[in-house]
């Protein structure tokens, strides 16, 4: 497990500091940290009621900051999502039609970002946790951090932040979690490392909040033989809503425990002006930032992100600039002695080329552009000729084989088919995965191919719907 030392090791451009905020139901609370390490002094930590950001940070005397940022769930939306598939690139391209029909709003007004989970599926599946948030309250959020606004590195959802900060503390395999906060509560299942479901519930009036997380929590205990869930309380909680969510867990038959942080790593702060209990999610996103091959969870998209960051000091302005001239000098000089070879590289190419063209087409100065035509022409007639004395392997005979073996009962629609002697490439879309493997099997029964292989997969959104595409590599048998 990480140490402190570690948990904080944030290197980030000309950073003094790293400053983590949790946006809670009735306030935010603020964790500075000295990212220079070793560290020598506790983490400053506050709570204010206040939901200025931009106050905060002032009074923090923030400047060249990295701000990161948590969301409560009722700012985002979250969905878990299976992919037959488990490469992140293809997840990234299909995530947004898949979460479409969940969300109240339009897919494109909204930011989505995921955390895939391992332990689930095998190799070539993956179950992820897909959040969006509409644009328009991200707007509003950095509109609340006014000048500040350029120093927001990362929002990420409370999910991730408690995950990264609960698992490695819990031994056991399945489990629900409990924070209490001020006037709501965040509820969750972890199973077998991976977090199955979750729910987030605010205390605008005791008795609808009384009925809405007992029936969540009945819902997240059902499968669970042993009914034990792991509570954390916050500094900030109230007395009377805290015993209102322990009374729920008794109410249903549900044992509890509080967690322990002393003795983890994870959340160690010396002299902290903070119980443990209050950083549990700062510690986990912190965490989860320093976990090599992970991949993060940020709902702040590229259009949201400031280009350049306004703050130099002229003592950087300076260095910077000495940085630059040096390279401009030595562009400079690669630039010239570059010019000079090519020259001379130039000249002896356009003499070859003259003595190629008049040597094969009689004259001299043919571009390139007539080569080309030129040898396309020979190489037309060749392919001709040599499909016109092979009946069995003519482009007309593949084309009445391949289309005669696939399947009749398959939605099927082309996009390009590349006929040759010895190869076909097929390119379509259908209507699912398991139609690729339908028409795989067709074709690989025919004599005239060796081989059928699946060269590439994908999805595909369309006015029409949602569509598989395919592309197939086909061998064609020489004898």
């Amino acid at each position: 497990m990480s140490t402190l030392t570690d948990l904080f090791n944030i290197r980030i451009g000309f950073s003094k500091k790293v400053v983590v905020m949790e946006k809670l139901y009735r306030g935010i609370q603020l964790w500075s940290v000295e990212s220079r390490l070793p560290i020598r002094d506790a983490a400053a930590v506050r709570y204010a009621s206040s939901q200025n950001p931009e106050t905060l940070l002032e009074t923090e005397s923030v400047t060249k900051e990295d701000v990161y940022y948590i969301l409560p769930p009722s700012e985002y939306y979250r969905n878990t999502l299976r992919f037959p598939f488990s490469e992140q690139q293809k997840i990234e391209a299909v995530i947004k039609y898949e979460v479409d029909d969940y969300l109240p709003v339009g897919a494109a007004d909204c930011c989505t970002d995921f955390y895939g989970f391992e332990g689930w599926a095998s190799r070539s599946k993956k179950e992820v946790m897909a959040f969006s948030v509409e644009k328009e309250k991200l707007r509003r959020m950095l509109g609340g951090f006014g000048r500040y606004a350029e120093n927001v590195k990362a929002v990420v959802p409370l999910d991730i932040a408690l995950f990264h900060a609960v698992r490695p503390v819990v031994e056991t395999d399945r489990f629900v979690f409990l924070d209490i906060q001020d006037d709501a509560a965040y509820v969750c299942l972890i199973r077998g490392g991976v977090l199955k479901s979750a729910g987030f519930y605010t205390n605008r009036d005791p008795s609808r909040y009384e009925t809405a997380i007992r029936s969540g929590l009945l819902v997240l205990t059902r499968d669970l033989t042993d009914a034990t869930a792991y509570v954390n309380v916050r500094r900030s909680t109230g007395d009377e809503f805290r015993e209102l969510s322990l009374k729920v867990l008794e109410g249903i038959g549900v044992s509890y425990r509080n967690i322990s942080w002393n003795g983890h790593d994870i959340m160690t702060q010396e002299r902290a002006d903070a119980s443990l209990e209050d950083t549990v999610a700062m510690g986990g996103l912190l965490s989860s930032l320093n976990q090599a091959g992970v991949r993060g969870t940020n709902l702040l998209k590229e259009e949201f992100r400031p280009k350049l960051k306004g703050y130099v000091s002229i003592k950087e302005f300076i260095i910077l600039g000495v940085l630059l001239l040096v390279l401009l000098a030595f562009s400079t000089a690669n630039i010239v002695s570059e010019l000079r070879f090519n020259k001379s590289r130039a000249a002896l190419l356009n003499r070859t080329l003259d003595e190629i063209s008049v040597r094969y087409f009689k004259k001299s100065g043919v571009d390139s552009e007539e080569t080309k035509r030129l040898l396309g022409d020979v190489q037309s007639r060749i392919r001709t000729i040599q499909g016109a004395t092979d009946r069995r392997f003519s482009c007309t005979q593949l084309f009445k084989e391949f289309t005669s073996t696939l399947p009749l009962d398959v939605d099927i629609e082309y996009t390009d088919i590349i006929v040759e002697r010895d190869h076909i490439k097929f390119y379509g879309k259908t209507k699912t995965f398991s139609d690729i493997d339908r028409i795989q099997e067709s074709l690989s029964m025919s004599d005239y191919f060796t081989a059928v292989e699946v060269s590439n997969t994908g999805t595909t959104g369309s006015s029409e719907g949602f569509a598989v595409t395919f592309v197939f590599d086909i061998d064609v048998s020489e004898e």
